[in-house]
């Protein structure tokens, strides 16, 4: 069996004390894996007085947060006082994995960097040559049931999008707009079980919609940071009273075609495949999609506020968005089934944000 990355993988590198929002102080919970609490029980002296007392040994161990969100083994250096004290071999195993991601097939294992990380985040947006990847042997065995014929199928589709969002000739709004009718062309074929060959074709413009009522919907799912809704709005209001400059922004910014050629990619690499189990891809593409559109937003609001759009700001934001949305498994879930569920995210609406 094979592990697959993508080829910016081992850049990453934790910046620690240098990071300006660290993942140990987001107020996330954060787990213990049996092993390593079972080793925590047994650290000797005070440091591991310490480490007992500030972990939660119930049902799910976890340390305990502090009031402000930090994990309580942060230093005032920003610092993981952990790893001063017991070395990197014994973290726990979020902490060690954390921003990674793994999906897991018969053939292949694939990992990747999350964009909830700031450090992982700039990697991917910055990003300058054609998306590849790299493998690796691992002994790791894993028991999955689908359909090969379809694995195949889908493997072989992603790898044109690929290309496809790649092709920097044409316009970033055109090749996503493209990719969603290819996305509805492909998951037709699937359900009536011919896999044809397909082509991605240039989609033709349709009745223009807005962007707001999908912003309406965020403020129904379930935030992590309190905040969050705060800044929906006070987008929305920015985007309504500012939509006659978004074309300016645009020509004004050609960086960000860039940037969202990457998050595109970042998103069809990590999700695409999942499709396999449910036999559902369209939700994928549309969901990558809506995060572009919405992202891509966001960046205006912060253009029209500041009158610039620096390189970290698109940064902040990227990050800003994935910990509320990616780093909620019930958000995910339901936006995908609103790409089923609900007009605003048919594909005839998200296609009208991008031609």
């Amino acid at each position: 069996m094979i592990i697959e990355y993508p080829s910016y993988y081992k850049a990453f590198k934790c910046t620690a004390s240098r990071c300006k929002t660290s993942c140990c102080s987001a107020g996330w919970e954060i787990l213990i894996d049996k092993e390593t609490a079972d080793f925590y029980k047994s650290v000797p002296g005070k440091f591991g007085d310490k480490l007992r007392s500030k972990i939660d040994f119930s049902k799910q161990t976890k340390f305990k947060l502090e009031s402000n969100g930090r994990c309580p083994f942060l230093n005032d250096n920003n610092l993981c006082d952990i790893y001063i004290n017991l070395g990197e071999d014994h973290l726990c195993q979020i902490c060690t994995e954390h921003p990674r991601f793994y999906e897991c097939f018969k053939d292949r294992i694939e990992c990747g960097l999350g964009i909830y990380c700031e450090e992982a985040c700039r990697i991917i947006l910055s990003q300058e040559n054609e998306f590849t990847t790299y493998t690796e042997e691992t002994s790791e065995i894993y028991n999955c049931e689908y359909n090969e014929k379809i694995y195949n199928y889908l493997r072989d589709n992603r790898s044109k999008i690929f290309k496809y969002l790649s092709n920097t000739s044409i316009d970033l709004n055109q090749r996503i707009a493209d990719i969603l009718w290819f996305a509805n062309t492909l998951q037709q074929n699937i359900d009536s079980d011919m896999l044809d060959d397909e082509d991605i074709f240039n989609v033709s413009s349709v009745e223009e919609k807005n962007i707001e009522p999908l912003f309406m919907y965020l403020l129904k799912l379930v935030p992590n940071d309190s905040r969050w809704f705060d800044y929906l709005n006070d987008s929305i209001e920015i985007y309504k009273n500012n939509i006659e400059k978004f074309h300016i922004f645009e020509k004004q910014n050609p960086e960000i075609q860039k940037y969202l050629q990457n998050l595109a990619i970042y998103y069809i690499y990590r999700y695409f495949l999942r499709g396999v189990y449910s036999e559902d891809i369209l939700s994928s593409v549309k969901f990558m999609a809506f995060n572009i559109a919405i992202i891509k937003t966001l960046f205006f609001c912060k253009w029209i506020e500041n009158g610039i759009l620096n390189f970290s700001d698109c940064i902040y934001i990227v990050k800003k968005y994935a910990e509320e949305i990616e780093c909620n498994d019930d958000n995910i879930l339901n936006i995908h089934i609103a790409c089923y569920e609900i007009e605003n995210f048919s594909t005839e609406h998200l296609l009208s944000l991008f031609v």
